[in-house]
């Protein structure tokens, strides 16, 4: 069979910027930026489809499907790891 879709650690992550207080504080003392942490909605996901296969994804809220979905059409970049896909 043929592959149609693939995902090869594939992982998506937000960056977590300070409170307003935080930064307020930084720039009145005059100190460097906090560092910025990130969320990360998808980390080291992989899987393939292959033709003529259906997939369902099932999750809680937060888990991450549209975020899988988005990544998968191409609305988003991912932050890690590569989506090759064939066909529409």
């Amino acid at each position: 069979m043929t592959t149609i879709l693939t995902a090869d650690g594939l992982g998506k992550a937000y960056p977590l910027k300070p409170s307003p207080g935080v930064q307020f504080r930084a720039q009145l003392f005059n100190r460097p930026p906090a560092s910025v942490d990130h969320f990360w909605a998808l980390r080291n996901v992989s899987f393939s489809v292959e033709r003529g296969e259906s997939v369902g994804i099932i999750g809680r809220n937060g888990s991450g499907k549209s975020t899988l979905l988005q990544l998968v059409c191409g609305v988003m970049e991912p932050s890690a790891g590569k989506v090759s896909t064939r066909g529409r």
